[in-house]
């Protein structure tokens, strides 16, 4: 791991014999950088693709106030959901829990 990310070490090799070695990326990133959102800053981080991640369940954007789609790409996808948020399986029942914001508003544009 070099500035908070994990490498490839037959790709990029490390000089550290300290340096602690997992056999996977999710691996490393869950245990050698758990304070890292795994999927997110770690995987980013490490230069994974983040394309085709995500479960595609709609999660609250509490921030904007809207239902957001768990993956990575055009809206109505809000990026990838954190390990804290509550998915849900369609956008009804993501909206439902904002009953305050009209439907056409609560979907992330």
């Amino acid at each position: 791991m070099t500035n908070a990310k994990c490498e490839n070490d037959s790709v990029v090799p490390t000089d550290d014999l300290s340096t602690a070695m997992y056999d996977s990326i999710e691996t490393c990133c869950s245990e050698g950088l758990s304070w890292l959102s795994e999927t997110v800053a770690c995987f980013a981080g490490s230069g994974v693709d983040l394309t085709g991640l995500g479960t595609n369940k709609f999660y609250i954007d509490f921030a904007n106030q809207q239902c957001a789609k768990d993956c990575v790409g055009a809206a109505p996808c809000g990026g990838l959901a954190e390990q804290w948020n509550i998915l849900y399986g369609t956008e009804d029942e993501c909206c439902a829990q904002l009953s305050w914001i009209p439907k056409k508003a609560c979907i992330k544009a």
